[in-house]
């Protein structure tokens, strides 16, 4: 299962200061819209997609090696 970093923001915070930041690690910061969740925002908030694949090599998409050996047994 893939596993992916979005972010929720204000929408007065500065999306190309943001971008900038995210580029300088390895980050991007796209405009997401999605049914399911865009009704769950409060007022003046925004969804974003912090990658453009899923980030499933990242920390968060991983267990650590005595987690998976437990699971596997």
């Amino acid at each position: 299962m893939c596993h992916s970093i979005t972010a929720v923001l204000p929408s007065r915070i500065d999306i190309a200061h943001i971008k900038a930041i995210a580029s300088r690690h390895g980050r991007e910061f796209e405009l997401l819209t999605n049914p399911s969740l865009t009704p769950q925002l409060r007022p003046g908030e925004r969804y974003f997609s912090t990658n453009r694949f899923c980030d499933c090599g990242t920390s968060l998409g991983a267990l650590p090696s005595y987690e998976r050996r437990e699971r596997e047994n």
